[in-house]
């Protein structure tokens, strides 16, 4: 069996994450910043392909991620150091409409070493979407972050839960956090 020829896939680390109105809370972001910069620092070194992936809302009056816009800009953890190719996505999944793919494997890439942002939402659709285009994935855990679990306001029941290897949301029509865990299938707290 020869060896993987991998390539790190840096997803949505951008400001809106870490000083706008989606910030990343677990883990602690200045702390998945720092290994997500070390990450990038180790590929970099030993020659691995880096791709930085941007969302970019579509549509005028987007609120969040709007081209341009501070919210949108790469963090400097990740726009300061060197990478291979910048890619636009419109869509969770870094795969869907964008030329990642054919980049990936006119590279003869056939193992993705995730990280960024969001956990449940981006990282889990690329990954998703990467096993099923047929690469082999790596997720660094530990350089990857997601908002909060509770959101205030009208999602104020929504909670995201593991389910089936992936995230899902789940509306919880009761507070009560026993029926929650007992939803997440741990049984009785």
């Amino acid at each position: 069996m020869s060896d993987p020829r991998r390539a790190l896939i840096v997803i949505d680390v951008q400001n809106e994450y870490v000083t706008g109105r989606l910030r990343v809370e677990y883990p602690e972001v200045h702390g998945s910043l720092a290994r997500i910069g070390r990450a990038m620092d180790a590929a970099h070194a030993t020659g691995i392909p880096i791709a930085v992936i941007q969302h970019h809302a579509m549509g005028a009056g987007a609120s969040l991620f709007a081209r341009g816009s501070a919210g949108w800009g790469l963090h400097e953890t990740v726009s300061r150091r060197p990478y291979d190719v910048r890619v636009e996505k419109t869509q969770p999944s870094a795969l869907a409409g964008t030329g990642l793919g054919a980049w990936l494997r006119a590279r003869a890439i056939d193992t993705l070493t995730v990280a960024g942002y969001m956990t449940h939402n981006c990282d889990d659709a690329t990954i998703r979407h990467a096993v099923h285009s047929g690469f082999a994935v790596e997720f660094l855990a530990d350089a990857a972050g997601a908002v909060s679990y509770s959101m205030p306001g009208p999602l104020d029941s929504v909670r995201l839960i593991w389910f089936c290897r992936g995230f899902m949301p789940v509306s919880v029509p009761d507070s009560n956090p026993d029926v929650q865990y007992r939803l997440m299938g741990k049984g009785q707290r």
